[in-house]
């Protein structure tokens, strides 16, 4: 949306839009009745930290899970594979095109996912299943074979999303749930905005170790 926006007023319009809608959610929160009911003379004061040691490296762990299959997986996956495509022979708009598909039936596998989780409660079979089945795929794309088949089969690890994301419903109580969903999504974020920026910097580093590493033993056989 934000893109045709920009090209249909300016990047500034964009922008300002980026900034409206958050201030128009804050103002709807602002107004919104929450049901709270108003506090006797000994109502109970909340603390500020209320979740327990449990529930904090299960919320911590669940919070990791989710940036690391959508950002670390999914991500990061499609911004590097239509440069790889077109270097193995594939036209830019084709690569461009077999990537997008991934993106559309991400679409369709979230909410079957849900779906699937709701009617089997089997949470865990469809992150193990999701997870590995879309690794799978993901490893044989350099390695060879029906490309768009991979891409398809990778399109899997949107079935865990709904399971990952009903872990805080399951996990935290009524008193700690709102610290442990703040937590959940503090660290989601900062997942989702670190891990592509720290897997963009892998192949340069690997470049440079590769590159040491064949100084080195030129140096030993010259010596």
């Amino acid at each position: 949306m934000l893109p045709w926006f920009s090209g249909w007023l300016d990047w500034r319009a964009a922008v300002y839009l980026s900034i409206l809608l958050p201030a128009l959610a804050a103002l709807t929160i602002v107004f919104m009745p929450l049901g709270l009911t108003k506090a006797g003379p000994m109502a109970h004061q909340p603390r500020l930290w209320t979740i327990s040691r449990r529930e904090f490296w299960l919320i911590l762990a669940g919070g990791l899970a989710w940036p690391l299959m959508s950002s670390g997986g999914y991500v990061v996956f499609s911004s590097f594979a239509p440069i790889y495509l077109a270097s193995q022979g594939i036209a830019q708009a084709e690569a461009g095109f077999l990537i997008s598909i991934l993106s559309w039936l991400i679409i369709v596998t979230i909410p079957l996912g849900g779906y699937i989780v709701d009617r089997t409660g089997r949470g865990d079979t469809a992150i193990w299943a999701g997870c590995l089945i879309a690794a799978a795929a993901i490893a044989m794309i350099p390695i060879g074979g029906p490309v768009i088949v991979w891409i398809v089969l990778s399109a899997i690890i949107g079935i865990t999303v709904g399971a990952v994301m009903a872990i805080p419903a399951e996990i935290l109580s009524a008193n700690s749930r709102a610290t442990g969903m703040g937590l959940y999504y503090t660290i989601y974020y900062c997942g989702t905005g670190g891990l592509p920026a720290g897997c963009m910097r892998l192949p340069a580093m690997w470049r440079r170790q590769s590159g040491s590493a064949r100084s080195a033993c030129s140096s030993r056989r010259l010596a």
